[in-house]
């Protein structure tokens, strides 16, 4: 499973150099005019789209990411809205509620999927496929999410009606922030132990990127971890941190260097082991040092670190096997889910 990862991980910058120019030509058919981009889904189709904040904002494009239970339940609906939602299956139950939903109120739809026969294009008035088969679906996803945070890139940049041309030089900033992550983290890793919690931490748009890394620890085995945003952990949250966790905090604006460098010095008098991801500006013993993570590459090239965290985590713990979940009953366990997921 875990050679799986790894492969589907070190594949992303093949990938994208593929998927961008089909996915960019495929947009352009479509009538994307909007007065405000809704971005949803559920799990990493909703991180990516919290992540994607800082490229519709670089862009001017007014957009709110939601889950697709605040669509189908919650979020007020203006007449110009476009509702994106992504799925890579375009099977998820409340993503297909949240599409009836938005269609229901007469607003726009579009789906993201890799299923071009899948029920939730037949929801949707226009589709975007992402060109590709999943290596697998049973590892913590990576190559699934920076091809769906792509596509979301492709819709705001066509919205907009401008390229964000820096994507086209994406794929070779994967492989070499990829490189650096190998680099870096085994050295953060090592002592990692079963009583080890790791804490994922970011402001804006990287609240996404930390929820994302913190999922793919769920999704490996059930491993302990938590996402929050860098200023409210100081609220509470930091009351839970013991001596044997690891921090990872991100940083791709300018604006919240200060906060991020006093979090950082002050978790490395809290917690075993704290790394920092960005380009610069912080001081820390253990740094994956990114390029242009401040500007359309972030969201990209932040999502790598907890990529390879996760890998090397689980195959710290040989042990564990990074495919059962952790409770006592992993059958039952996977039976309640398939049931919450309607199957």
């Amino acid at each position: 499973m875990l050679d799986v990862m790894e492969r589907e991980l070190r594949a992303q910058g093949e990938y994208v150099a593929s998927c961008l120019p089909v996915m960019r030509e495929s947009l352009l058919s479509l009538d994307l005019g909007a007065d405000r981009v809704v971005m949803a889904g559920c799990g990493d189709s909703y991180y990516s789209a919290v992540a994607a904040a800082g490229i519709f904002r670089t862009l001017g494009v007014p957009y709110a990411a939601a889950t697709s239970q605040e669509v189908e339940q919650f979020l007020p609906l203006q007449p110009r809205d476009v509702v994106v939602l992504a799925s890579v299956s375009g099977g998820t139950k409340r993503t297909l509620e949240a599409a009836e939903r938005a269609r229901g109120a007469g607003v726009a739809t579009l789906a993201i999927t890799c299923n071009p026969t899948s029920p939730l294009v037949r929801a949707c008035d226009e589709t975007l496929v992402m060109p590709y088969e999943p290596i697998s679906r049973a590892t913590p996803h990576t190559l699934d999410y920076t091809l769906t945070l792509l596509a979301q890139a492709l819709v705001a940049e066509r919205v907009a009606g401008r390229a964000l041309e820096d994507l086209d030089r994406l794929p070779d900033a994967l492989d070499a922030c990829i490189d650096e992550a190998f680099r870096a983290l085994p050295a953060a890793v090592d002592g990692h132990t079963t009583a080890s919690r790791t804490f994922f931490l970011g402001a804006g748009a990287d609240v996404g990127t930390a929820s994302y890394g913190a999922a793919k620890l769920h999704e490996a085995g059930g491993r302990t971890a938590f996402a929050g945003e860098s200023e409210n952990f100081w609220h509470g949250m930091n009351f839970m941190l013991q001596p044997t966790d690891l921090v990872m905090v991100f940083q791709n604006r300018i604006e919240s260097a200060r906060t991020e460098e006093l979090l950082v010095d002050g978790l490395a008098q809290l917690a075993r082991t704290v790394v920092y991801v960005g380009d610069d500006g912080v001081a820390s013993p253990h740094r994956v040092a990114l390029p242009h993570a401040r500007d359309e590459w972030a969201p990209f090239v932040m999502a790598i670190a907890p990529q390879v965290a996760c890998l090397l985590i689980a195959r710290h713990e040989p042990a564990r096997d990074a495919g059962t979940p952790s409770g006592s009953d992993s059958e039952r366990q996977h039976e309640v889910q398939s049931a919450w997921f309607g199957r």
